[in-house]
């Protein structure tokens, strides 16, 4: 009967998205267990849909991408990297640390490409910046860090990611923004030893070129400033970042300015979100994107652990969790704290449907799988295939279809 149990609840752990009541509801983390450094969009041209992509590290197919209809049932429609070839380095990678870390997913409409699979979504595109970390080399070896971009017309059709763009860049957590007049520009954050601050450049996607990188902020003071993003609202330039290191300091802090360059001003109440040295259940909350929902209403997606303020054990690793925003005209953001238990309402329950994409996603088979835990005891997990197998038809309220 325990071995029953405990493969059930196995099952449950993997299933992609949060089953819910019947209400508009919904409960963190929204995408549990490993999804870490999480980039979500809201797509209005693809049918109203949400979509989300979150670090991967050294595991193989890379970069989760993640989809909904109503931000509380969630499935994995495929991987960005699904192909060996478009990133052969990632199989070098000899550290547990190294990988893809924290992919920023952006949407651009109007894009000169034009989609080959005759789908009426319109011209747009899914672009993903990333870094591929070597974190076994020194923090000032410049090789440590491979700055690469990749996109697609269709993320249901995970061979359709192009092969990747690489750009030269000595640091990590690259993200793209695009200006009101269409210029591009990319921004990344460096090693915290070498240099801790945050550049900015314009950046030619079809080459990979980048112009003269500048400096426009370097957090409100905590240790380590990455993650950054970019915004435009109001005539602002809002920049996001992360700050504190990925432990029990984690943030997210804020700045803006009337220049992309800069300078910015830091918003008022840094940080705007973490649960830094308080009780909640969720911990280490940070690495943080906006996005808007149908209603237009502001959202944020964070990564978190739910390990409470002892922060010791947390088998389910850093997870997605979701929290909403007051943002009002020309006013800085106002970000709810990321809380236990059931939230309130996201949008209303969607009736759209997201495509079943199985044959596509190349899902490893979990019905045999074997956890090495070398780490630690030198111990292994292996499932019972034969519970899992009779645990086959089970759509898990509906999102396995």
């Amino acid at each position: 009967m325990t071995e029953i149990l405990f493969a059930f609840m196995l099952l449950g752990s993997l299933a992609l998205g949060n089953v819910t009541d019947q209400n508009s509801t919904y409960t963190d983390p929204i995408l549990p267990g490993f999804h870490p450094d999480p980039s979500c969009i809201f797509v209005p041209s693809w049918d109203n849909t949400y979509f989300c992509a979150s670090s991967s590290f050294n595991v193989f197919p890379g970069i989760p991408i993640h989809a909904s209809k109503d931000l509380r049932n969630w499935k994995l429609i495929g991987n960005a990297i699904s192909r060996p070839e478009m990133l052969p380095r990632l199989a070098t990678t000899i550290k547990d640390t190294s990988g893809i870390w924290a992919p920023t997913l952006r949407y651009r409409e109007g894009s000169d490409s034009t989609n080959e699979n005759g789908s009426d979504h319109g011209k747009g595109r899914f672009w993903i910046s990333t870094t591929l970390v070597f974190d076994n080399l020194a923090a000032d070896d410049e090789s440590r860090w491979d700055n690469f971009v990749i996109s697609t017309d269709d993320p249901f059709e995970p061979d359709s990611w192009t092969d990747p763009v690489h750009f030269d860049f000595g640091g990590y957590d690259t993200s793209l923004f695009w200006d009101d007049d269409g210029q591009v520009y990319v921004t990344g954050s460096h090693e915290y030893k070498v240099w801790p601050g945050i550049q900015t450049a314009t950046i030619n996607l079809e080459t990979g070129e980048t112009g003269p990188w500048e400096n426009p902020w370097n957090g409100a003071g905590g240790l380590a400033p990455e993650g950054p993003h970019l915004y435009k609202k109001d005539d602002y330039y809002y920049l996001m970042l992360a700050e504190g290191g990925t432990g029990e300091g984690h943030m997210v802090t804020m700045a803006r300015s009337r220049d992309i360059n800069g300078p910015y001003e830091p918003a008022p109440h840094n940080p705007v979100l973490s649960n830094a040295n308080t009780t909640a259940f969720f911990q280490a909350v940070g690495h943080a994107d906006l996005f808007q929902n149908v209603h237009g209403s502001w959202w944020a997606v964070a990564l978190s652990t739910r390990s409470g303020p002892d922060f010791k054990n947390y088998p389910m690793g850093r997870e997605t969790v979701l929290t909403p925003v007051q943002w009002e005209k020309g006013e800085h953001q106002r970000f709810q704290s990321a809380k236990q238990g059931r939230r309130a309402p996201a949008v209303e329950a969607g009736t759209g449907h997201i495509p079943s994409n199985e044959k596509k996603s190349h899902s490893p088979d979990i019905t045999s799988c074997k956890v090495s835990i070398s780490d630690h005891d030198g111990g292994s997990l292996t499932t019972a295939s034969s519970l899992f197998e009779s645990a086959a038809g089970s759509d898990f309220g509906g999102l396995g279809s």
